[in-house]
């Protein structure tokens, strides 16, 4: 989910994509307009929402899906309440949901670092995907990194308080993947593994996509094309 700010409206788009070996799925839809006025947000976040629900919910193409990545700009819990109960009912609802993959939001955005929020809740009433046990985080920037030493460190501060909640402790591995000029701390390394059996970090040179068929891949439209919004998958 991508957005850019306005002065009274925030440009917003939503792309929702599936791809298996019988073939993909691919939805987008056009930019849109959000108000910046609390009261009328409220009602498009609502009406947005459902609309979200209704897709996300009905749809068997997501009924084998093994993987999640969830890029670009991640609504918020406490701005976009039904738009990301929507997508976390969703994918509470993906019963052979094994992976769950987040990916650093653009950078610029002021809250450029990944987020748990729409990963299923498990003090929530929803039951949680039984298969659901390893966690990536892609970074592609590192926001938010600080010097230590000689050593350009992650900040996972807000990581650590949202897994201290105790709500995403079905998850048992932990894979970081970073630019190879950026590190986790060894402090922070065993702060994680008190949430964690295994945490793994990994070191490229390009920060890791969602893979694609070739048949998908098309200069306008397709993954990266020039139609793309910053930060998004497809």
């Amino acid at each position: 989910m991508n957005h850019h700010r306005f002065s009274s409206t925030r440009q917003m788009l939503v792309t929702i994509s599936a791809t298996g070996p019988q073939g993909t799925f691919h939805l987008a839809t056009l930019p849109f307009c959000v108000p910046n006025d609390l009261m009328a947000r409220a009602g498009w976040d609502s009406t947005y929402g459902t609309f979200l629900g209704s897709i996300l919910n009905d749809s068997p193409c997501f009924s084998a899906v093994r993987e999640v990545w969830i890029s670009g700009v991640h609504p918020e819990t406490h701005d976009h309440t039904q738009i990301a109960a929507a997508f976390t009912g969703a994918i509470a609802g993906l019963q052979a949901l094994e992976t769950i993959v987040l990916v650093e939001p653009p950078r610029g955005y002021s809250r450029a670092t990944p987020t748990l929020c729409l990963c299923p809740d498990a003090h929530g009433s929803v039951p949680l995907p039984p298969n659901l046990r390893t966690l990536r985080l892609v970074y592609a920037h590192g926001a938010g990194w600080t010097r230590v030493g000689i050593t350009n460190c992650l900040g996972v501060d807000r990581l650590l308080a949202e897994l201290e909640t105790g709500a995403y402790g079905y998850f048992e591995t932990l894979v970081l993947e970073m630019r190879r000029w950026l590190d986790v701390s060894p402090e922070d390394i065993v702060r994680l593994r008190g949430h964690f059996a295994t945490v793994e970090c990994r070191y490229v040179d390009e920060p890791p996509t969602m893979p694609l068929p070739n048949y998908s891949m098309e200069p306008y439209g397709g993954p990266g094309g020039t139609s793309s919004l910053l930060g998004s998958l497809w």
